[in-house]
């Protein structure tokens, strides 16, 4: 059993993710967040720096207090399911365009942490997922919008309380018709920055897949890949 600890924030507080691996049951991989009040010279007398990945080991019984579950219902996406996206893809500008807002407008919620507003983005079943690279199995699926809605209030809580400020760039957009849906693949740049820090800093890149309902320009399914495969992205 294998626990990751991320110490991310300001000298007096600190935001700790722990991660359970349990490969022996090959159970859904299990989250849970805890803001810990710690002294102003807390994170030397832990021996790492504040921004430092550690790994650890953590009783399990630690982690049985109000965590998400992952729900594994879709395979995830690969490279070799988007690779064949044709050039010209048959969506005309008009779809271009909104399909365009949708994810402009995804971006400027995450941005801003508007729960209300990333909600309203997706459809009544929508879902929204995190892969890992080359696997096809999600470590985490949030559907619903309520459900959706309820994993950002936990996720964007401890960035508020740490004061820390996340902006992504989407770039690199591939648009393609699949009848009645239209599938968009893309990547995140997300920058982070403190508010002790004078400028943002280079945090994470991560692939994005869209599948968007074609008639009500609705997202049915968002998938995050992050680059280095860290599940512990999801709050930011």
């Amino acid at each position: 059993m294998k626990v990751e600890v991320a110490i991310i924030g300001a000298p007096h507080r600190a935001e700790v993710t722990f991660l359970l691996r349990n490969s022996e049951l090959l159970a859904p991989k299990l989250l849970c967040s805890l803001s810990l009040y710690l002294g102003r010279d807390a994170h030397s007398h832990l021996g790492v720096p504040m921004q430092k990945l550690t790994k650890c080991l953590f009783p399990a019984a630690v982690l049985a207090l109000g965590m998400p579950v992952a729900a594994a219902a879709q395979d995830c996406p690969t490279a070799d399911d988007w690779k064949d996206a044709p050039t010209i893809s048959g969506v005309d500008n008009d779809e271009r365009n909104a399909v365009s807002d949708l994810l402009a407008r995804y971006a400027w919620a995450m941005n801003n942490r508007q729960i209300d507003a990333l909600k309203a983005l997706f459809a009544d079943g929508g879902s929204y997922v995190f892969c890992q690279m080359g696997k096809r199995t999600p470590d985490e699926s949030y559907s619903s919008k309520d459900g959706i809605g309820r994993h950002f209030e936990a996720v964007f809580r401890p960035l508020t309380d740490n004061g820390l400020n996340a902006k992504r760039v989407l770039t690199g957009h591939t648009i393609d018709n699949r009848g009645q849906d239209i599938n968009v693949t893309m990547v995140a740049i997300v920058f982070i920055q403190n508010f002790d820090s004078p400028l943002p800093q280079l945090d994470y890149f991560a692939d994005i897949f869209v599948t968007i309902d074609r008639a009500t320009k609705l997202i049915k399914r968002l998938v995050v890949t992050p680059g280095d495969g860290r599940v512990s992205i999801r709050a930011r």
